[in-house]
C-alpha cells in the first residue's frame, strides 16, 4: 500500500532546506465564556477564503473556550446540515493540500469527512475520512490528504451528519519533495509510522524533483497525533 505521510516540525532533513507551508488556523476568532459566535458565510484567513453556498440559512461558528464542546483550539465549523466548505486562494493560484485537523462537533461521533480537490488543468481528486470516535473536548485529530491533492484551484467539502468542526488546515502554493520509504522504526509508542514502500511528503518546496535530496533521513511526529515518533529513511520518489 502507498500512503502519504506529511513530515512535522521534528523533521531533521540532511542535506535539503525546509520551506514552511502557510496554516489556518482560527485562533484570532477565540471567545470567552460558553456558547457560540457566527463568523459570517465568507471566512478570510492568510490569502485564502472559506465559503458556503448562497442561501444556505446558518453562518460558519466557532465554540468559544468555556463551551463544553470546545476541541482546545478555536475551530470553525458550518452551522448547516449539509452545508459546503470550499476554501479557494484569494488571488486565484492553485495551491497543495497537506493535512487538516478535525473533530466531532457535539459528541463522541465517527464523522465521515469527504473532500473534493478541483485541479487547475480540470478534472478532480477525491479523499474520505473518518474521525475516530473521540468527543471534541479530547483535542482535534489530524489527517494528512494523499500526495494527488496539488495543483488545487479549491478543495471543498460538506457537513455531513453527524457533524464536524476543524482547524489548522495546511496549505502550501507549491509542490513537496516525497519520498519513498526504506526502513522505519517506531519510538515512545507511535502505532501509526510509515511502513517501508510509503511515500512521505516533506515540507520541502521543490519546482522538480532535481531540487529534492537523493535521501532522506528524519525523525517525524507520530503521524496520528499519538505518542513517540517515528525513526525514517527514504529514497527520493518525486516533485508533487
Amino acid at each position: 500500500m502507498v500512503r502519504s505521510v506529511a513530515l512535522a516540525a521534528l523533521a531533521l532533513l540532511m542535506g535539503a532546506g525546509l520551506a514552511a507551508a502557510q496554516t489556518i488556523d482560527f485562533e484570532d476568532r477565540e471567545c470567552q465564556g460558553a456558547g457560540i459566535v457566527n463568523q459570517g458565510n465568507v471566512v478570510q484567513e492568510d490569502g485564502y477564503s472559506i465559503t458556503k453556498r448562497d442561501g444556505e440559512p446558518f453562518q460558519f461558528a466557532v465554540f468559544c473556550t468555556g463551551e463544553s464542546r470546545y476541541p482546545k483550539s478555536t475551530a470553525l465549523f458550518n452551522n448547516t446540515v449539509n452545508g459546503l466548505i470550499k476554501i479557494t486562494k484569494d488571488d486565484g493560484g492553485s495551491f497543495t493540500a497537506v493535512e487538516i485537523k478535525a473533530v466531532a462537533l457535539n459528541g463522541a461521533a465517527v464523522v465521515p469527512i469527504n473532500f473534493t480537490g478541483t485541479k487547475a488543468g480540470g478534472g478532480q481528486v477525491v479523499h474520505g475520512v473518518q474521525t475516530d470516535g473521540r468527543p471534541p473536548n479530547q483535542g482535534l485529530e489530524t489527517f494528512v490528504f494523499p500526495n494527488t491533492f496539488t495543483d488545487l484551484v479549491s478543495l471543498e467539502w460538506t457537513q455531513q451528519s453527524p457533524f464536524h468542526q476543524f482547524d489548522d488546515v495546511v496549505l502550501s502554493a507549491g509542490s513537496f519533495c516525497t519520498y519513498r520509504v526504506k526502513k522505519s522504526k517506531a519510538k515512545g509508542g507511535c502505532g501509526a509510522c510509515p511502513s517501508p514502500g510509503d511515500e512521505v511528503r516533506t515540507d520541502t518546496a521543490c519546482e522538480d524533483v532535481g531540487d529534492c535530496a537523493k535521501k532522506l533521513k528524519t525523525v517525524l511526529a507520530c503521524p496520528d497525533g499519538g505518542p513517540g515518533t517515528c525513526k525514517v529513511k527514504g529514497k527520493r520518489s518525486g516533485c508533487g
